[in-house]
């Protein structure tokens, strides 16, 4: 059984952010859409430790200041999965542009340049 665990404070996504966790913005957190998305990882690549991380839209506006059209919506899930969790993560670097997966390092730091640019521009 797949643990869900939320984020509940910037260090732990931080640390998720650091191992460049694979990231799903805008995931739906049903049942079904849990157990396909570990399917197709399982396609790949083993589980070592069956755990999706949630990171809510909220706190991801209020731990990196995220303002206007490029905050989120308070109640978007974002989904990462530890790297370290998965038995070998180097067969899911090209297969995950089919499912719209991202790095958490990539969402954040777009999301900080574009707050830089934002600020500048004023």
């Amino acid at each position: 059984m797949m643990e869900i665990v939320s984020v509940t404070s910037k260090k732990m996504c931080q640390t998720l952010r650091k191992g460049s966790a694979l990231t799903f913005v805008g995931f739906m957190m049903e049942h079904g859409n849990i157990k396909n998305l570990v399917d197709w990882i399982s396609h790949y690549t083993k589980f070592t430790n069956e755990r999706l991380y949630l990171i809510k839209g909220a706190d991801m506006n209020k731990w990196y200041k995220l303002t206007g059209s490029n905050a989120y919506a308070d109640s978007l899930n974002i989904v990462c999965i530890d790297l370290n969790d998965l038995e070998d993560y180097q067969t899911i670097i090209i297969p995950r542009f089919n499912v719209d997966g991202r790095w958490l390092d990539d969402v954040i730091d777009n999301n900080l340049r574009r707050e830089r640019e934002k600020r500048n521009r004023c």
